[in-house]
Parts: C-alpha cells; sequence; structure tokens
C-alpha cells in the first residue's frame, strides 16, 4: 500500500512539474477548460497572434482574442468559441486602435481572465488610414455615412462638425448620402456650405428635400453633390409614408454630366436596435418592405432607370431579415463581393455590418469597386481631437461607379509602361502585402527592398510585393529586369522561396488572385550579399491586356529556407503596338476629321442617334454628346484624339 501511495505521489509530482514548465503554448490549449484558471501565476510565451478588441478603463488594459470577433448574424460567418481576457501592457500610454495584433506575446496569468504582459510585445495593424482603400478605375465616387446625431446644439457641435466636414473632405466624393442628421430644413445645406468652405471653393451642393419640419427630435438622410460632376434630376421620394422614416429613407436620381448616364440613389437609415429586439426588428422588416415597394412602383416610371444603388445604416447584419428582403428582390450585395467579412461598426467588442450598400443587376456591373473607410470604429469614442478620426460611431461606406458604356475605355496612344525604382526611398509604387509571420517587405536606404524570416530563429511567412495595376493593352512586349541578392540560403530553396508571379484578376487580395509563375532567369549565389541581375523577364503575351499585376513572393518555415532577399533597380518597360489607321477609319456610317483644330463628326445615317465622345490620348473624356447629324468639338491642344460612336474608335491627328 506505501508502494502504492508513493507511485501516485511520484504520478502528481510529475504532473505539477510538467505544467509549471510549460512555457509555450497555444491559444486554443490555454482556454481548453473555458478560462485560464489551470495557469493562474504562470508565464506563458503564446504561439498565436492576439487581436485587441476591446478597451479596459486605461489605455494599458485591452480585451483581446486569438481572432477579430464577427457577429454571429453576419451572412457567411462561421460559428466558433469566443474566448477573450484582459491584457495589461504597463508601457501603453495611449489607447491602441481596436483591431491592433500582438505577436510574440510573453504574459503571467493573474486570475482566470486577466493576464499582465513580460516582455516587448511586437504590435501591427494599429497605424490609421489616411486614405481609403481603392475602388477601381472609377467615374464618380460615392459615399454613403451614417454621421452619428449630427445635430446643432448638441454637447461638442463644434469639434463634431470639425471632425464631419474633415471626413468628408478626405473621401473627396461625388456623392455623399447622409444620415443621422438633424431635421431642421436647412441641415444639408449647411453641411455643403461648410465643406466648401474648407476646401476654398463652391464645389458642393445640397438636395433641397423641402421637408419642413424644423424639428430637431429625429434624424433625416440627404445628398450632397459636386456640382460639376453630376446632375440632380427626378426629385426626391420618400421611401415611406410614416412621419419619421419618409425622412430617413429617400431616393433622388442623378445625371453624370460627361456622359448623360442616369442612376437613382436611394439612402436609408431604417429603425435602430434596440432592448426591444422583436419591436424594432420588425419596424426594420416594415422599413425594407416601404423601400422594396417604392422602388418597385414609384420608381420606374419618376426615374425611367432601372440602375439602382442602395446605400445607408440598415442596422441590420449581412445575415438578417431586412438586408435578406432585398437580396430576395435581385439586389446584390456589393460589400460581400469587394470586402467579405468587412465591418462598419465595432458594438462590444464584436465588429458587424450596419452599412450596407446594395446594387440592382443592372447596376451591380457599373461598379469598379468598394470599400469601407476605418476612420472611426476602431477609434475611442472620446477621442476630441480636431481631425477626421471618431467623426462618427459608423465608418463611410465608399463606392466606385463607372456608367453605361463607360465600363471598357477605348483603345488609347498614351504612354507605354515605365516603372523605375530602385527601392531605397520606399516600397513604392509596390504594396507588400503580409498573408504570414510577423516579418514583412521594408524599404532599406542602402539596399532596397529587403525581407528576411530570420528574427531570434526562424519563423513562417509568406510575402507578397504587389505592383501598381498596369495596362498593357496596345503593347507590343513589355520587359521586367532587377538586381537582387540573396543571403543565408543555407537549404538551397532560393528557387522556390524567393519568386516572381503575374496575375490578371488580382483584386487586394493576394491569396484570392490566380497567379503565374513568371521564371527569373538568374538567381544570386545565396550564401553572401553579391547582386546578381535577374536577366531579362518577358512578360507573356496573353497578359498584355488592362489590369495586370507582377508581385515578388518570399516564403521561409520554421525549419528551413529563413533567407534574406534584397531587391534594387527594378525596371519594367514596355513598347506599343503600331496602330492600322486604316483599319480605325474605315467606315460608311461616319466621316470624321480634323480642320482648324476642330473635329467635325457627321452621321450619315438619317434618323440614326449616336452618342459621340472624344478622348485625348492618356484616355481622358472631353466630351460626350447625343447626335442624329452632325457634331463639332474644338480645342486649342495639337495631339492625337480617339473619337468613339458606338462599337467605332476613329483616331484624329489635331495639327
Amino acid at each position: 500500500m506505501k508502494m502504492k501511495r508513493l507511485a501516485c505521489i511520484a504520478v502528481l509530482v510529475c504532473c505539477i512539474v510538467g505544467v509549471s514548465s510549460q512555457t509555450s503554448i497555444s491559444f486554443a490549449e490555454l482556454f481548453r477548460s473555458g478560462d485560464m484558471t489551470p495557469y493562474i501565476g504562470q508565464t506563458l510565451q503564446l504561439t498565436d497572434t492576439l487581436h485587441v478588441n476591446g478597451w479596459g478603463s486605461q489605455p494599458r488594459y485591452m480585451w483581446v482574442s486569438d481572432h477579430r470577433i464577427q457577429n454571429e448574424c453576419e451572412q457567411g460567418n462561421l460559428p466558433r468559441e469566443v474566448y477573450t481576457f484582459s491584457i495589461t501592457d504597463n508601457s501603453i500610454s495611449n489607447h491602441l486602435r481596436l483591431g491592433t495584433k500582438l505577436a510574440n506575446v510573453t504574459l503571467k496569468v493573474t486570475t482566470a481572465q486577466y493576464a499582465t504582459l513580460v516582455n516587448s510585445a511586437t504590435y501591427a495593424n494599429h497605424t490609421r488610414p489616411t486614405l481609403h482603400q481603392p475602388i477601381g478605375d472609377y467615374h464618380l465616387k460615392v459615399c454613403g455615412f451614417n454621421v452619428e446625431k449630427f445635430f446643432i446644439g448638441i454637447d461638442g457641435y463644434e469639434t463634431k462638425t470639425i471632425k464631419v466636414i474633415e471626413a468628408l473632405k478626405n473621401i473627396d466624393a461625388d456623392i455623399f448620402g447622409l444620415c443621422e442628421v438633424g431635421e431642421y430644413p436647412s441641415a444639408m445645406s449647411s453641411i455643403a456650405s461648410k465643406l466648401n468652405k474648407a476646401i476654398g471653393a463652391d464645389i458642393y451642393a445640397a438636395i433641397a428635400d423641402n421637408i419642413s419640419d424644423s424639428s430637431a427630435t429625429y434624424s433625416r438622410a440627404g445628398f450632397i453633390y459636386k456640382k460639376d460632376k453630376v446632375v440632380p434630376y427626378g426629385g426626391f421620394t420618400e421611401a415611406s409614408t410614416d412621419r419619421i422614416y419618409k425622412k430617413r429613407n429617400i431616393i433622388q436620381g442623378f445625371v453624370e454630366r460627361n456622359t448623360g448616364e442616369k442612376f437613382v440613389f436611394s439612402m436609408n437609415h431604417f429603425k435602430a436596435k434596440d432592448t426591444t429586439a422583436d419591436q424594432s426588428e420588425g419596424t426594420r422588416i416594415t422599413n425594407a418592405s416601404h423601400l422594396i415597394e417604392t422602388l418597385k412602383t414609384a420608381v420606374p416610371g419618376k426615374y425611367a432607370d432601372t440602375d439602382i444603388l442602395v446605400m445607408g445604416d440598415l442596422n441590420s447584419c449581412t445575415g438578417e431579415i431586412p438586408v435578406k428582403m432585398l437580396y430576395d428582390e435581385g439586389y446584390n450585395c456589393i460589400m460581400n463581393r469587394f470586402e467579405p467579412n468587412g465591418y462598419s461598426i465595432v458594438y462590444s467588442q464584436t465588429v458587424e455590418r450596419l452599412d450596407h450598400a446594395l446594387a440592382s443587376s443592372s447596376m451591380m456591373a457599373q461598379i469598379t469597386g468598394a470599400t469601407t473607410y476605418h476612420i472611426n470604429t476602431d477609434e475611442r469614442k472620446d477621442n476630441t481631437e480636431h481631425n477626421m478620426y471618431r467623426s462618427s460611431d459608423h465608418d463611410p461606406v465608399i463606392i466606385g461607379l463607372r456608367l453605361g458604356n463607360h465600363t471598357i475605355e477605348p483603345p488609347v496612344e498614351g504612354e507605354p509602361v515605365n516603372i523605375v525604382t530602385d527601392f531605397k526611398n520606399g516600397l513604392a509604387p509596390f504594396t507588400p502585402q503580409s498573408v504570414d509571420g510577423y516579418q514583412t517587405w521594408f524599404s532599406d536606404a542602402n539596399y532596397g527592398a529587403r525581407i528576411s524570416g530570420y528574427a531570434n530563429g526562424n519563423n513562417s511567412n509568406t510575402d507578397w510585393l504587389v505592383s501598381p495595376v498596369l495596362n498593357l493593352s496596345n503593347h507590343a512586349l513589355a520587359k521586367l529586369e532587377f538586381d537582387h541578392a540573396i543571403n543565408y540560403d543555407k537549404d538551397g530553396k532560393k528557387e522556390s522561396c524567393q519568386t516572381l508571379w503575374i496575375s490578371d484578376n488580382y483584386n487586394d487580395d493576394a491569396e484570392t488572385a490566380t497567379w503565374e509563375q513568371l521564371i527569373i532567369p538568374n538567381y544570386p549565389n545565396g550564401m553572401n550579399w553579391t547582386y546578381a541581375s535577374s536577366g531579362p523577364i518577358d512578360i507573356p503575351q496573353r497578359y498584355l491586356k488592362d489590369k495586370i499585376r507582377i508581385a515578388f513572393k518570399y516564403g521561409s518555415t520554421t525549419t528551413e529556407s529563413n533567407a534574406t532577399w534584397q531587391i534594387t533597380d527594378f525596371s519594367l518597360v514596355g513598347t506599343y503596338a503600331p496602330t492600322d489607321i486604316s483599319a480605325i477609319e474605315t467606315s460608311n456610317q461616319y466621316t470624321v476629321y480634323a480642320l482648324n483644330k476642330t473635329i467635325y463628326v457627321v452621321n450619315l445615317c438619317d434618323n440614326a442617334p449616336a452618342r459621340v465622345e472624344v478622348y485625348n490620348s492618356n484616355g481622358k473624356l472631353l466630351a460626350s454628346q447625343q447626335i442624329t447629324d452632325r457634331f463639332e468639338f474644338a480645342t486649342n491642344d495639337t495631339g492625337v484624339y480617339l473619337v468613339k460612336m458606338g462599337n467605332e474608335v476613329y483616331k484624329v491627328v489635331v495639327a
């Protein structure tokens, strides 16, 4: 019996020693029992990255998890167990933005839900954005923005005004759809006036909706637009008969000045979520029903257009009934296409999309891109700085439009591609994108673009360095070349881990794009800092078209291939293909010529209207007009112009 007891004691001692000596642990293992109770008093090194999802009472207190927690009602959300705890970093003196990532974390567990950092963790993803993400090759930029209780007389109104105006100025949209603005009739005009004053020019105007209620109890939606870009038409339409919601759900038609193309813009603010969840959900369903009915019955006759853009704060996630009702009516979720799993607001450590952009089927084909501009939701509510950050509790949603037949540019003479950089003064015009790991591409003033997977040991990394979008249309050929050095390639993996790729469908995410490898002819030695020329690399003929990207890809693992890669003296040069002038100028329908710096177009087909478009050699649209017989366009600039009618394009030289 004594021997058995001693054996049990020995086993117990081994177990205790085993737990206390464990210093490296995954997040899942840390919460295997549901909280951190088994590890209280221990110092542990986490193998996972932490994400800041919420703040404590002071900057050094942060609520963290192993992922950014998404609302369970988001469409496509994959439910997962959510564990979160408070971590203290006594070196932090200012609140970090939500979404900040913490890597290389060593902590001491103090209670079941609290821990303290005992090392200097690596912080990433906490830089404030100064520009929104690209939205494609657009002609019009449209923004939907809940500006959060923008009422005259509220506490902090002056600071609030500065913030909102700075945000609108920075976004620089051609049309703003705003909601949660005070009801007073001059509200939108006041915003437009203040925005013009901040810009220093009379650019914007507001839609006069003639809603006369002077109360500031409720909020309204409205439109502000650039007068030189679009013209309102058809008047505004209220999508509800309810006293409150008819002001919150409104519709307006717009005409693009340069093209004459039209679209219908519906800006909305559905019932807010509150403690009476069932009742508020019912009101949002009613909001959606009224909007759908109005879009069906009033819009076709009043605006004579099927191109409909629906935006606004619908106070519903992508998987909730009010939004699904719009899906069922054939409206496409723009954000699911361009920014899946995105968010526009943070509530109780959870990200969700309440601010939406949906398009009718004909409108969807004219969307060039979309993004959510995270200038607000990841910032502290008590931010009183005189800048655009935390101008609202919602993030603005920004859409790119290219209306009508302008989804495809006519061929342009322009300039052939020519990119030359040594990467020593920054990575631009290339953009780094880290898929895995904490080591990233950076610019070295002496060596150019540089990356290494080694930092206090071997690390797993996948990192891309992506070129700007390239238009290789009309090119006869394009070649690139660069110098590079590779050191510490002790495993001889450089030809599989330091590579070059090309894609024609990249959309801001290297992992979702389809890539084809371009073979680098010459690699350096791999075990010193001696540079070697890559040798000329031809762009394959099938990629001599628009919207092309090339990218350098770096990979490393925890066991091998942690080489350092340095790239400099990069050049990409193209040569244009000759233009077949005779083929362009042959037509039995039109006569096109230039005389005395005026371009003339004669329509030879009686009673057959045609739209004429004139572009300069850089592809900029200069004039657009519907004609039945004759068109003239005067210019003071000599050079090559392109004239487009239907599917025909003519090259005209103005001497």
